[in-house]
């Protein structure tokens, strides 16, 4: 089967959250496929990742959009009524020249990520078209609001009714639909969410790493440090969590690690709390500590870190809106906690008492390896393209 493939990035390196799942859904439809991925980016992709990618893909094509051209694209979206983030990356001249790609491949499939690419397919006529919410955007930007002030919570509450609407608007134009997980299909603004097939993120187990190096740091938060809900959760850690763990355990360490680290979180770096930046190995970086923390406050998806961090076998303390998605048992494969008095006990639990630690980290790994691998999640994807 031909397969045309359509996301708003390149996806390699691995450094955000739409990339680490466009990039194994390629690779492992690859295995039975031929996949031709069409997609944008906003930066220079180099040769090397290009490469890399054509390892599993058959065929690739790379649109670049311009510093000026985003602008203009929002400027757009302004008036047309599009959410901002459609009219950052659309232009009707790329509409064009993908319509002539597809023209070419003839594929048995489109599937689209993300409603950011929507507007390139959805007007082109096709029986057997996949759009992935992905995460319920909508409910991001709400929660943005919500914790937002000033002309930050306009923006973002303006973008929560542009998105609500076009998450609605745009479903009759494809025929097929998923999602990351039940608790975002529930949230999608449709009639009909039961027909939206939840396809989770995976892990893929062929890494090399071992849970037992020296564990280097008490505590880590790892993730893209330049996107808000990582930032905030950062903050969070920081400075209303830390405060009440260094009570119980003095000489804390914590690690915050990840690419783009922004301004709010340089800022957090104490004699307790290290700021990384990009972690190359970021297997050896979840071994190096002996928690890992995830406080997501405004978070919708399902979060990668916290797959990894479990399928590596070290003990989580998160929040329950992280945790909804994830589905683990509180208490037995996962830890979970809402305030910050509750996180630091959680974590001070967890760090006091080493083999409770060690049957949590056991049991996480289990519970990874029975329901988040991605040649499984995949074969789901792969299963309902041709049904």
């Amino acid at each position: 089967m031909k397969i045309a493939f359509l996301a708003s990035r390149f996806p390699y390196p691995l450094d955000k959250g739409d990339k680490v799942r466009a990039y194994h859904q390629l690779k492992h439809l690859a295995k039975n496929n031929s996949v031709y991925l069409i997609c944008l980016s906003d930066g220079e992709v180099s040769a090397e990742h290009i490469t890399h990618l054509k390892l599993f893909c058959t065929d690739i094509k790379i649109y670049p959009i311009s510093k000026p051209g985003i602008g203009l694209g929002i400027v757009g979206a302004l008036f047309s009524g599009l959410p901002f983030q459609v009219g950052y990356f659309y232009r009707s001249a790329i509409k064009n020249s993908i319509h002539a790609d597809l023209d070419t491949i003839k594929p048995d499939a489109i599937v689209c990520q993300l409603l950011r690419m929507a507007e390139y397919v959805k007007g082109y006529n096709h029986p057997n078209k996949l759009l992935d919410y992905m995460d319920v955007f909508s409910a991001d930007m709400l929660r943005r609001k919500q914790v937002s002030s000033g002309p930050e919570k306009i923006i973002f509450g303006a973008e929560n009714e542009r998105v609500l609407k076009y998450e609605r608007d745009v479903y009759p134009y494809f025929q097929k639909h998923t999602i990351i997980s039940v608790q975002d299909r529930d949230l999608l603004p449709v009639k009909d969410t039961k027909s939206i097939e939840v396809i989770p993120n995976g892990i893929d187990f062929d890494y090399q790493h071992t849970a037992k190096l020296n564990k280097r740091y008490d505590v880590l938060f790892f993730g893209n440090m330049g996107y808000t809900s990582n930032v905030e959760s950062a903050v969070f850690l920081a400075q209303k969590v830390v405060p009440l763990l260094t009570k119980q355990v003095p000489n804390l360490k914590v690690l915050i690690a990840g690419a783009e680290p922004h301004k709010r979180v340089l800022a957090l770096q104490n004699n307790h709390v290290e700021v990384s930046g990009w972690i190359d190995d970021k297997w050896a970086c979840y071994a190096s500590a002996r928690i890992f923390a995830a406080p997501m406050l405004i978070s919708v998806g399902m979060q990668n870190k916290i797959l990894e961090a479990m399928a590596v076998s070290v003990p989580c303390v998160v929040t329950s809106m992280a945790n909804n998605a994830i589905g683990a048992e509180n208490g037995t494969e996962i830890s979970v906690a809402d305030t910050p008095e509750s996180f630091a006990a959680a974590i001070a639990n967890l760090l006091n008492n080493e083999s409770f630690a060690l049957q949590m980290a056991t049991n996480a790994h289990t519970f990874i390896t029975k329901n988040y691998v991605w040649a499984n999640t995949v074969a789901r994807l792969e299963s309902y393209i041709l049904k």
